[in-house]
Formats: structure tokens, C-alpha cells, sequence
């Protein structure tokens, strides 16, 4: 399976998830104030951490700390 593949496979699954997510009202399950608009800020967040972490010159520390947790 190429790379365009499994991104796009990845965020269909992702948007049925949020879908769900919407539908099963998540943040009161998991009791988070500001209803949707915090819980859709926090996913929001979530997703794009990754991609900005690569931006940053300390990006192999979680190598380290994988040593560490052995």
C-alpha cells in the first residue's frame, strides 16, 4: 500500500471516528467542560501536534526517553 493510500485510509477512518465521536456526545463521557467547542479544540490540537513536533530541533528526545523506560 503505498504512502497516499494509507494517509487517505487513515483519515477516513479518522472523520468516521469524529463522526461517531459527535454522535455519542464524547466529551460529556469523558466529562470535559465547554461541550463540543473545547472537545473539537482538543482533537484539533491532538492531530496536529505531531506535525509541528517534527518542526522542533529536539525531535529525538523520544528516543531517549524510550531507552529511559526500558
Amino acid at each position: 500500500m503505498t504512502p497516499e493510500k494509507m494517509y487517505a485510509t487513515t483519515l477516513t477512518f479518522l472523520i468516521a471516528h469524529q463522526i461517531d465521536a459527535a454522535y455519542w456526545k464524547e466529551w460529556e463521557m469523558f466529562l470535559l467542560p465547554g461541550g463540543i467547542q473545547f472537545f473539537d479544540l482538543l482533537v484539533l490540537t491532538n492531530l496536529s501536534f505531531p506535525y509541528l513536533y517534527q518542526l522542533s530541533p529536539y525531535a529525538y528526545y523520544p528516543l531517549w526517553f524510550s531507552f529511559i523506560l526500558r
